[in-house]
């Protein structure tokens, strides 16, 4: 639409340009002094007459209008007639004039202006349309947009031209006129607004006054609708006449029309608006001064009234009509009433009349009844006699449920007046029991359906307002209002009032609008309010809350405020929160607010107690959406403001340190959150600042332990650190368990101080048959939890008490577990066994339930049963005097200790197995009462077999076996069930020759024939500076230990003591495996084997030995190798196969030096440092071969000859030590070169060493030849 107002003003714009143009040089021809001005006329009248024509010649310069706008320098006439008028004086042409080629009735008049300028006026009459008179007008320029939308009508165009500005002649300008039609598609049509055709038939008129200082800005074009008639708009509006004028300058379209309104069944009105177009639209305004009535107002007439009508577009709809003005009512026809009547809905189907001021005198409403309702007076409501009205009040009348309801509402001053049980002064004595007819002027509310009648609908309200009165010491009554609906008579009544209320404690009071039903039968003095209230200030004195607004609950009985309620929209310093508050007596309130969007406790904590500082302990706490508030305040200890939220704790407060100990994961980052309850004490007493944070698990502290849940206390003191204690659900999951998880209860204290976090609880409920056990019960269990920070468990046991039980007989037992991650060792101790309790009772008690736990069946336990014999057990007896103690270790199964003797076969076996114990100690020979302190192992977790069953008898006093090796821990392993298998287990130390005392841990099984047994195992630790060579440090080290009778009958029962080792050298790894010499074990040797070993391997082992004094490994190819070595360790010197060997260390091998293959040997003696000494072996004639090849590969002499011969060739003082200390290998050449002898004697580095042979000769021996 704004696109089509900037075209068509951009059209007329272009039109004013051109007649701009046009006009600019019109020459007005002036009348000199006192030149008669009729005589000039007659002179141009005779001119004209002569030359039959208007042109320069004939008229003068004036002509230039008539030229410019017919586009001719002359215009010729005939059956032409003048004439002249002498006041004014005027010269008259009527003529045919030949007009753009055809010959049309004119009226051409010359007259003066006020300041004797000749003008000129110009009537005629043309055939053709808008678009062809504007193309005969101005043939050089394009016609407008919107003219040549102006449909073409064949009816005569007049046009008329007024250079001056005497009106009587026309307006001053161009004015183009004729008859056309405006189609759907011109851009003129939008502002038919109320046309339904897809033509609309106009006059129209086309005004420019191109003589005007702006002709643009006088640019007009109207357009009149023809034929009008009584045109519908809405089903009570229609249209008579319309028209537009359009604008230029500014752009506008203003529409002229009248309008014919039914205002009720019989009557209409007529009214002329004009109204301005916008694309939204028009607001049409104008006035009429009819008479006239709305339906069921017959009691008053508008006589004057200014109208408004708003029209929509897109489509056209009327929105609005209203008239304002006054007129009368019937019952005081002489004195005129303001009133305002307004008409809207789709067909302004629906009125509102407002009418102002009206007087009633000192009228009853009884007499002004059937005026005003349309009901006879047999409908009078009697309860309005009640009240008497008086002076100026105001009606309002409307058909549809308006702002004011449907019907008509009378709104007066009125007063009660006394009647015999006056229930409107009852009602008023229900809020104020002290009220007479005479306390309150009422503002009386009469609502009266007339368009529906219904008893029921008939509503009466009396408001009080004229000044506020103090109904209690809490309750300030600014108005109140009595309410009324009708069935005949009053039913049901409302009693309205706008309140402050000040409850004790308040300084400021709350402002509430409420009403409260009220039965008039009820004899009940209580009053109910329900209502609303607006922006409570500080209730209460609390200066950091205000209680926006609020849906509000309070009962008066007897003026007294008995409760009060209130539930909304609250603030908390700057920000909204949900509120609600309760008050019941003056001691005893409370306050719930939620939703409060602080992201900071600490934030909050500021807005509530105005401290611009904050505990340390408060300032890591971050709010996950909301926070709440509680506040109680009942005279109390405990009276005081509670805060709730769901937080996250900020990493470097006391409280993230606190939970690092329980929860890392809490203060990580990670948006774990804690439920929050903080306790500020804003009214004082014994209660401190503290707060709890509360968190929800599972999570995992080890495999074994995860807490459920646990809760964090702190109290917030000022001067001294936060004191922390915590309470948590804590679950245990151990392996092997047949039965649920494990739940403790367990708390603890803290303050930041302490570096341990100890936790103490226990058992919720017995646990029964732990691990599957059913022999065994806890009854009672505690927890001890120590944790540091990070949640490491520095600590956990557990402890208590329960039953044991075998063959029917139970004992109470303590206990205390062990815990490493999910595995769990725990004791009983029963410290005098009942006498029905046998070994074998107890194990096959303890076994049979481990195979029903693994088979699953009663069927497959009997099996077990059946098959095995448990027989050799009763071999086995506990003392009296023993304890029985129990260990559980669900990584294996169950061992108990116990003190016993052995009898028949069991002990024959022992004696047997115990040879070598009786060689050489005083350890006398054991028979049926000796006491052993034994074992019993029940691998129930690992094992299917009950040949896994161990009975162990273990001594720990040394046991001498040679002079130089003894057993220092001794047990004997018995296998009994089904038949009887002995295993020896031992550790033993031996100390041999140059050696440090070394430990071995080994085990083996005794034969069941000749009792000989086989020892095997490994040595503890690492056997370092082995055979007293530093730096040499043995790992891997095994031993093998041989016993039998045979060997006691030569000297020790030692059959055999062999040793294997690994040691580290450079980057390879040398295997050694020995013996050590019998009969002594004094002497040990060791040997192996390998493939070869890289040069810069022992110098680097020279350099892990010997880092103060370093050989220099960067010039010594890593290919440099030693080949095929045998290496050994030995505590002696001597020879083993082919190879002699020094005590200490040493290999033997191959080696290329100065590409020679040559023997070698690398010695160490028994000494503090091994020096790694290289002796290679050289000959005289190896030598003389490489000398001869290079002589020939330089053609220095004919091989046919012999020119020298090679004494003697040594290399000596080879050895890393010697490097290290800047001392290299040692050549020393004997020869003779053309029967002259020389002797050589150099060093060369030790990397040249691996060089060719021809530089080494290039460098030391070429120049004797």
């Amino acid at each position: 639409k704004k696109t089509m107002q900037r075209g068509l003003a951009v059209q007329l714009l272009f039109v004013l340009g051109l007649f701009c143009v046009a006009y600019a040089t019109v020459d007005i021809r002036r009348v000199d002094g006192l030149k008669n001005q009729t005589q000039e006329l007659e002179n141009i009248g005779r001119a004209i007459s002569a030359g039959r024509s208007l042109n320069f010649s004939t008229v003068g310069a004036g002509f230039w209008g008539l030229s410019s706008t017919f586009n001719t320098d002359s215009i010729q006439i005939s059956n032409f007639k003048i004439s002249y008028t002498s006041n004014p004086p005027t010269l008259i042409v009527q003529a045919t004039a030949n007009i753009w080629a055809q010959n049309v009735q004119t009226s051409f008049t010359f007259y003066y202006d006020n300041n004797d300028a000749l003008q000129i006026a110009t009537v005629l009459e043309a055939t053709g349309s808008f678009t062809k008179t504007w193309k005969l007008l101005f043939p050089q320029q394009p016609v407008p947009a919107f003219m040549q939308d102006l449909t073409y009508v064949d009816t005569g165009l007049k046009i008329k031209v007024n250079s001056g500005t005497n009106t009587a002649y026309g307006q001053q300008g161009f004015v183009l006129d004729g008859l056309t039609t405006i189609a759907s598609q011109n851009s003129l049509f939008k502002a038919f607004v109320f046309s339904t055709a897809s033509t609309v038939s106009v006059r129209g008129r086309f005004f420019i006054n191109n003589f005007a200082s702006d002709p643009s800005s006088t640019a007009t074009l109207s357009l009149d609708v023809m034929g009008g008639g009584n045109t519908p708009i809405t089903r009570s509006l229609s249209l008579n006449s319309y028209s537009l004028v359009y604008s230029s300058t500014p752009y506008s379209i203003v529409a002229s029309a009248a309008f014919i309104l039914r205002t009720n069944a019989t009557q209409t009105t007529t009214f002329t608006l004009q109204g301005q177009y916008s694309p939204s639209g028009f607001r049409f305004t104008g006035s009429s001064a009819s008479d006239w009535n709305v339906d069921g107002a017959n009691w008053f007439t508008l006589k004057s009234t200014n109208i408004d009508l708003d029209v929509s577009l897109n489509p056209t709809t009327v929105t609005s009509l209203s008239a304002t003005g006054y007129g009368y009512v019937l019952w005081y026809k002489n004195v005129a009433t303001g009133a305002k009547v307004k008409f809207s809905g789709p067909n302004l189907e629906n009125f509102f009349l407002d009418v102002t001021k009206v007087p009633f005198g000192s009228s009853s409403l009884r007499s002004l009844w059937t005026n005003l309702s349309n009901q006879p007076a047999s409908k009078y409501p009697q309860l309005l006699d009640e009240v008497s009205i008086s002076g100026l009040g105001e009606i309002s009348l409307s058909n549809y449920n308006s702002q004011v309801g449907s019907g008509l509402r009378l709104s007066i001053d009125a007063k009660l007046q006394s009647t015999q049980n006056s229930t409107l002064l009852k009602i008023t004595k229900r809020l104020n029991p002290a009220a007479t007819i005479n306390t309150y002027q009422f503002k009386l509310l009469l609502s009266l359906p007339v368009f529906n009648w219904n008893p029921q609908n008939v509503n009466l309200q009396l408001s009080e307002s004229i000044s506020p009165f103090q109904l209690s010491p809490e309750i300030k009554v600014n108005s109140f209002q009595i309410g009324a609906d009708f069935s005949g008579a009053g039913e049901s009544f409302s009693l309205s009032a706008s309140l402050l209320i000040s409850p004790s404690g308040s300084s400021n009071p709350a402002a509430l609008n409420v009403v409260a039903q009220i039965s008039e039968s009820s004899t009940d003095t209580k009053l109910v309010f329900d209502g609303q209230l607006q922006n409570w200030r500080n209730p209460f004195n609390l200066n950091w809350l205000n209680l926006q607004w609020a849906s509000a609950r309070l009962t008066i009985n007897n003026g007294n405020l008995l409760s009060f309620s209130t539930k909304g929209v609250a603030s908390v310093g700057s920000v909204s929160a949900q509120g609600s508050f309760s008050w019941s007596t003056p001691d005893s309130w409370s306050i719930q607010l939620s939703g409060i969007p602080f992201a900071l406790v600490s934030d909050a904590y500021k807005a509530i107690t105005g401290s611009k500082s904050v505990p340390e302990a408060l300032l890591a706490l971050n709010v996950e959406g909301s926070l709440s508030i509680g506040v109680v305040h009942d005279g109390s200890n405990n009276q005081g403001l509670t805060l709730g939220a769901q937080v996250t704790v900020g990493k470097g407060s006391s409280v993230a340190r606190y939970l690092n100990m329980i929860q890392p994961a809490s203060v990580q980052g990670n948006g774990y959150k804690f439920d929050l309850s903080l306790f500020i004490p804003i009214f004082g007493g014994q209660s401190p600042l503290a707060f709890t944070l509360s968190g929800q698990g599972p999570f995992v502290i080890t495999t074994s332990i995860s807490v459920l849940q646990f809760q964090v206390s702190v109290i917030v003191l000022d001067d001294v650190p936060s004191k922390f204690s915590t309470s948590a659900t804590i679950q245990t999951v151990f392996k092997r368990s047949e039965s649920s998880p494990l739940v403790f209860t367990a708390s603890s204290t803290f303050d930041t101080s302490m570096e341990t976090l100890t936790l103490q609880g226990s058992l919720q409920q017995n646990w029964v048959a732990p691990f599957g056990l059913t022999w065994l019960k806890f009854t009672a269990l505690s927890i001890q939890l120590n944790l540091t920070p990070g949640a490491i468990v520095q600590r956990f046991s557990i402890s208590g008490s329960g039953v044991v039980g075998f063959n029917q007989t139970y004992v109470d037992v303590a206990t205390s577990f062990s815990v490493q991650n999910e595995d769990v060792v725990f004791s009983l101790t029963v410290s005098q066994p009942p006498i029905t309790w046998s070994t074998r009772n107890i194990v096959e008690t303890i076994w049979d339930k481990k195979a029903l736990i693994k088979n699953g069946n009663s069927v497959e336990l009997m099996k077990v049963r059946e098959e095995t014999d448990y027989s050799n057990l009763d071999s086995v007896v506990i003392t009296e005097s023993s304890q029985l103690r129990f260990i559980l270790d669900t990584r294996s199964g169950i061992t108990i200790d116990l003190s016993a003797t052995i009898k028949d076969q069991v002990l024959e076996e022992f004696v047997k197995s115990s040879y070598w114990i009786f060689k050489n100690s005083k350890i006398t020979q054991w028979t049926s009462t000796t006491i052993f302190s034994a074992s019993f192992t029940l691998p129930v977790f690992n094992s299917n077999s009950e040949l896994d069953i161990v009975f162990s008898i273990t001594f720990e006093e040394d046991i001498a076996i040679t002079d130089h090796i003894s057993f220092t821990s001794t047990t004997f392993n018995f296998k009994l069930v089904p038949t009887i298998a002995i295993q020896l287990e031992a550790q033993f130390v031996g100390r041999f020759s140059n050696n440090p005392l070394l430990t071995f841990y080994v085990i083996g099984d005794f034969n069941a024939l000749d009792y000989s047994v086989s020892l095997t195992g490994e040595m503890a630790g690492m056997w370092d500076n082995a055979f007293g060579i530093k730096g040499f440090n043995l790992g891997n080290v095994i031993g093998e230990f041989g016993l039998s009778p045979a060997a006691c009958e030569v000297d020790y029962c030692v059959s055999r003591l062999g040793v294997g080792a690994a040691l580290g050298f450079g980057s390879d790894v040398l295997s050694f495996d020995g013996l050590v010499k019998l009969p002594e074990m004094w002497d040990v040797f060791l040997k192996g084997e390998i493939k070869f070993v890289p040069v810069v391997n022992v110098a680097n082992e020279w350099n892990k030995i010997s880092p103060s004094r370093p050989v220099d490994t960067s010039l010594i190819p890593n290919d440099w190798l030693s080949v095929d070595i045998s290496y050994y360790l030995s505590t002696y010197s001597g020879q083993f196969g082919t190879l002699n060997y020094n005590a200490g260390f040493g290999f033997t091998g191959q080696i290329t030096i100065l590409e020679m293959g040559l023997g070698l040997s690398v010695n160490c003696s028994m000494n503090d440092l091994c020096d790694f000494g290289f002796y290679v072996d050289i000959t005289p004639q190896q030598f003389a071969e490489m000398i001869r090849r290079e002589l020939l590969r330089e053609n220095q002499t004919d091989p046919t000859l012999d020119v020298f011969s090679i004494v003697d060739v040594s290399l000596t003082d080879w050895s890393q030590k010697n490097v290290a200390n800047g001392v290299n290998p040692r050549w020393r050449v004997n020869l003779i070169v053309f029967n002259k002898p020389h002797h050589l004697d150099f060093r060369v580095e030790q990397y040249q060493l691996s060089s060719t042979f021809g530089e080494f000769f290039r460098q030391w021996i070429k120049h004797l030849f």
